[in-house]
């Protein structure tokens, strides 16, 4: 863990200079911040075992998130794979907190999606050729429309759309598309003038003297886990404005 935090280098000097490889020993020859790391990650199992113990026994734990998980290509953008599974980059990336950018790395990965959305999913990723999968997103066909009226919506040529979706006799559904210069026709409506919802993702304005214990008691959501989706301490003080996104259950 000290070597997770500030490296092999400095944990390796420490050790020489305390004389044995013992955490406890090195501690005074360790970087301040790592001397506080080991400790507080250590002090998390211990209450985390030991609730009673320590005075949290009073705390219910959030309900276990319900998701499932599928092997996608190298690469794979992570937001087609929101797409697949109706639903927004932000919660693909609340369920696979390990990704620092928005592709997958550079070999088969298993990602988690929303529960019973592993088909969707496994269906959009089969029709995109691998050379074509950072280049493509989706869009939605209303029911009963042509690739015509597709093609007017999107600006994309009929036969480009077709080319894209070979095997498809009449869109329905989801369709390729190409990712640039598509025309933007979608529309957002507030139910409120501070919350809006974006692909099971609301996102709700502070007040003035806001924290995100307050708008998570407001919006029957954990404040545990709103602070740790939007990098924030419960108990914080927001400005006014601030925008906080509550995962939509």
């Amino acid at each position: 863990m000290a070597a997770y935090n500030s490296g092999e280098g400095n944990v390796d000097r420490a050790i020489a200079r305390a004389g044995v490889a013992n955490f406890w020993v090195a501690y005074p020859y360790l970087p301040r911040e790592t001397r506080n790391y080991v400790p507080n990650i250590l002090a998390t199992v211990l209450i985390a075992n030991n609730p009673q113990q320590y005075g949290f026994g009073h705390l219910r734990p959030a309900p276990r998130l319900a998701y499932d998980r599928i092997r996608v290509p190298a690469l794979t953008s992570l937001s087609l794979i929101a797409q697949a599974a109706d639903t927004s980059l932000d919660y693909i990336r609340y369920l696979n907190p390990e990704f620092r950018t928005n592709t997958t790395p550079p070999e088969p990965y298993v990602v988690r999606v929303p529960a019973g959305k592993v088909n969707e999913v496994y269906a959009v990723l089969k029709r995109i050729p691998s050379s074509k999968r950072n280049d493509s997103t989706l869009a939605s066909v209303q029911s009963g429309e042509s690739w015509q009226q597709v093609s007017n919506r999107t600006g994309v040529p009929v036969d480009q759309l077709q080319a894209m979706n070979s095997g498809t006799a009449q869109p329905r559904g989801k369709i390729v598309v190409p990712k640039d210069n598509v025309r933007k026709i979608a529309y957002t409506r507030q139910s409120t003038p501070t919350a809006q919802t974006t692909g099971g993702v609301k996102v709700v304005k502070a007040k003035q003297g806001d924290t995100v214990a307050k708008i998570a008691s407001r919006n029957g959501a954990s404040a545990l886990e709103v602070a740790k989706f939007n990098g924030v301490l419960p108990d914080e003080v927001l400005p006014a404005g601030r925008e906080i996104r509550i995962l939509n259950r």
